[in-house]
């Protein structure tokens, strides 16, 4: 008797914890993650790129065993986001080329997720490209294009395009309130500090330039577009090209249109995404349309906590496929999400094999096609403490010279200790509004 007792009071207190866990869960609908994976090379030469540091006969002496190595790190990181299934979305910069992307989805930890890739080398000089990777049964992708960091097409030499990927979040086939809701996402891995941050702060703030007049481009093409913006910016929240150059606030500015950043809460608690000697930053982000948020406390400060009941002071939700701006006409046809999607050609031309749809983007430097039905959806949105950094304790170490912790990395200098990055990945929960 007292053994039953015992099992019913362990089981209520069990429930009793989980059941608000269990109803936040159910309000989200995907998640967006973002991850610098630190060279992630492969063993083989590239005659186009400075790739020689890793091979075997190179100065870090790279070998398929730690290929290896490194694709099972990053499929760990992947499956254990804290959420009940992997990431919707991912992000990654410092990808070498496909092949290595490849590897990585056919890896028996990730197989079964069947992760898409959205790839195309970039003209940095290391070879590192920016990419994605989309589950099919949770994202269908209408088109996607890479565009230089700078107006106008202006070279900034050996340096990573900008990747711009619009699709519709949520299960292929859903309607009424299941229905899902286009997303703009744009992936960023912004010019470097090395050569010195005062030397290399113009460039970034080029980059950020660009980035704000494509989000400005759509912003005049549809009404109030979900624009989600991740990536290793290579500057903090509150540095000039994110604040000025972008225009990417801490808080509210009652626009649905503005943009706000919620890693600046990060940066008030003390946490960072990397850390360089004593000191953690914050390089990797999430900056979302205002229009995403969710509802906020009758204070007016954004707020930190899980979905209330009050209505959204913007009155327009989300749709199935955007809604554009009068005038506008264009319309993309979607292929079937489960192929395989291919990219490599300049024109950004995404094909997808063993099926007759053809999924064409615009020209690079053209705005691109993202309309058709409005049928809408419940509508989607964020909280400022849907945005957070992966801090899972196997990704740190301790850190003995300078206290605290440490990033487990791949290698520490040239000895390698079989780690995974010199950054944390940061997540992005998105909900169903009104759950």
């Amino acid at each position: 008797m007292i053994f039953r007792r015992f099992w019913f009071l362990l089981v209520t207190l069990i429930l009793l914890f989980t059941s608000p866990v269990l109803a936040q869960e159910a309000g989200r609908v995907a998640t967006l993650m973002f991850y610098n994976l630190e060279n992630l090379y492969d063993t083989r030469d590239d005659t186009l790129h400075r790739d020689d540091e890793f091979r075997p006969e190179g100065e870090r002496h790279w070998s398929n065993t730690r290929f290896y190595n490194k694709l099972t790190a990053l499929a760990k990181v992947i499956l254990n986001t804290g959420e009940w299934e992997p990431p919707a979305v991912l992000g990654f910069c410092e990808a070498e080329n496909r092949r290595v992307l490849e590897e990585l989805v056919h890896h028996p930890l990730l197989k079964r997720w069947d992760y898409q890739i959205i790839h195309k080398d970039s003209p940095d000089k290391r070879g590192i490209d920016v990419a994605a990777l989309y589950r099919p049964d949770l994202f269908t992708p209408l088109s996607y294009r890479y565009f230089s960091p700078v107006a106008g097409g202006e070279p900034i030499p050996g340096t990573r395009e900008i990747l711009y990927l619009c699709g519709i979040v949520g299960s292929p086939g859903e309607t009424g309130d299941a229905a899902g809701d286009t997303l703009h996402l744009f992936f960023n891995h912004w010019p470097s500090r090395y050569g010195g941050l005062m030397e290399t702060r113009p460039l970034r703030m080029k980059a950020a330039r660009r980035l704000k007049s494509e989000v400005h481009a759509l912003q005049q093409e549809y009404r109030h577009p979900f624009i989600i913006i991740s990536g290793d910016f290579n500057d903090q929240p509150h540095d000039q090209s994110l604040v000025a150059g972008l225009g990417a606030q801490s808080k509210r500015c009652h626009h649905p249109d503005s943009l706000v950043n919620l890693s600046f809460a990060w940066q008030e608690s003390g946490k960072g995404t990397l850390k360089y000697q004593s000191q953690w930053n914050i390089f990797d982000q999430f900056i979302i349309s205002e229009v995403l948020l969710g509802p906020e406390e009758s204070s007016g400060a954004l707020r930190s906590g899980e979905p209330g009941s009050r209505a959204r002071k913007e009155s327009t939700p989300g749709t199935r496929r955007m809604k554009k701006n009068k005038g506008a006409s264009s319309t993309l046809e979607s292929a079937d999400p489960a192929n395989t999607m291919e990219s490599g050609d300049p024109a950004g031309t995404m094909k997808a094999d063993g099926s007759s749809g053809i999924m064409e983007s615009e020209d690079r430097e053209g705005t691109p096609n993202a309309g058709g039905p409005s049928a809408q959806g419940k509508g989607l949105c964020v909280f400022p403490g849907d945005a957070r950094i992966l801090e899972a304790p196997f990704l740190l170490e301790e850190d003995e010279k300078f206290t605290g912790t440490r990033l487990r990395r791949t290698y520490l200098g040239f000895r390698y200790q079989g780690g995974f990055s010199d950054h944390l990945p940061v997540l992005l929960s998105l909900r169903r509004k009104n759950h």
